[in-house]
């Protein structure tokens, strides 16, 4: 992972009307690609002069980086508050396959921060809502997930005891509407080999 920090006044963040940049460049698998990161960091810093904003750093994963340390660079600064604009040369530096650009797109946006390529041709894919109808289901599903985990993360549960029998008492798991009741498993009987072998 590489970061080029360039210029970013720490004291004073996002004190100026310019957009401050973030930019993210990825070496493409295979020794023959033409499309270097220093190629993509050029192309971003073409992109972000031509807009007159400013690039406060690039951040660089390997072909081979698994762990996408750079890419977790870019979240870093991004939660720093630091920066407005995260660009890349073009959505195959993410990755080449849509899901995977989906997902990543997905973690950016939903820190309220917008997504721009240097290449023209990505803009429908990063419209809201996109143009392909792929895009706009794995968006869709994305968003139902998160929705999912934020509606069972913050549902109250509480631990009491409900008396079943007179001398017993039960341990219920109450959430609202729901009640989940916890039961001694039945013995299991072993199974009958000459029964498995007709």
């Amino acid at each position: 992972m590489f970061v080029w920090v360039l210029d970013i006044d720490w004291s004073h963040p996002n004190n100026c009307q310019t957009m401050h940049v973030v930019g993210y460049v990825r070496e493409r698998p295979g020794s023959d690609s033409v499309d270097t990161a220093f190629m993509q960091a050029e192309r971003i810093r073409i992109w972000v002069a031509r807009n007159g904003y400013d690039l406060i750093s690039i951040c660089q994963d390997n072909a081979t980086s698994a762990e996408r340390e750079g890419f977790g660079a870019v979240l870093g600064i991004i939660s720093s508050g630091q920066a407005e604009l995260v660009v890349v040369p073009t959505l195959e530096a993410l990755s080449p396959d849509k899901i995977t650009q989906e997902v990543m797109l997905f973690e950016l946006r939903k820190t309220g921060i917008s997504v721009a390529s240097t290449e023209e041709h990505d803009l429908p894919a990063l419209s809201v809502p996109p143009t392909d109808p792929a895009r706009m289901l794995i968006r869709d599903v994305l968003d139902k997930a998160a929705a999912f985990r934020v509606d069972r993360s913050s549902a109250p549960t509480e631990l009491i005891a409900v008396p079943e029998v007179e001398s017993e008492l039960v341990p219920v798991v109450l959430v609202p509407d729901v009640i989940v009741e916890f039961v001694e498993s039945l013995p299991t009987t072993e199974p009958d080999p000459d029964r498995a072998l007709a």
